[in-house]
């Protein structure tokens, strides 16, 4: 607000930033050495902006083969590269977790105020929430008609349409004809 006192309602959070991290420590050794001179002639395409089949077609064309003796295809130099793992043993592998882990909880956090914040202006202007009910008055003395007769709540749920929660729920704040 301009010239005036602001309240925390009057303040909206922006948080946006990109971050590209490359540590060679951090990457764990799983792959052969051959799998690792795939996964870097394939990160190296990319950087050239080579898509996954590009490469595959080049590794094709070069005489090499998948790590099980096949042809490269899309799917196969995607896996490669999305199945490097990063090591979070060391203090920079835990941190760049913790840093994803805080967006993640601050995202988590602000979609939730967001609801919130939504859910109660609806309230506020007199907006009904939810699925409507099939469970008007009529409804109500079928349902209690069927239920006199012993007639099970999956079979009143589908001739009255309506949920066999919603029926339980009636049923349990509904005066029934106590049985001796």
């Amino acid at each position: 607000m301009l010239g005036g006192e602001s309240s925390p309602n009057d303040v909206d959070a922006y948080l946006c930033f990109h971050l590209k991290l490359r540590a060679s420590h951090l990457l764990v050794a799983p792959y052969s050495d051959y799998q690792e001179f795939l996964y870097q002639t394939i990160s190296k395409h990319l950087e050239m902006g080579w898509n996954y089949q590009q490469s595959a077609d080049w590794l094709n064309d070069n005489g090499y083969t998948t790590p099980r003796g096949k042809r490269f295809g899309n799917a196969h130099t995607h896996s490669i590269v999305k199945n490097q793992n990063i090591d979070t043993t060391t203090i920079v592998g835990e941190l760049f977790f913790n840093i994803i882990n805080s967006i993640a909880q601050y995202e988590l956090q602000l979609t939730r105020e967001r609801i919130v914040s939504g859910l109660e202006n609806a309230k506020r202007k007199g907006k009904t929430l939810g699925r409507k009910t099939n469970l008007n008055s009529q409804t109500k003395k079928i349902i209690l008609d069927m239920k006199s007769r012993n007639i099970g709540l999956k079979k009143i749920a589908s001739e009255t349409k309506v949920a066999v929660k919603t029926i339980r729920e009636f049923l349990s704040t509904a005066d029934l004809p106590q049985v001796a």
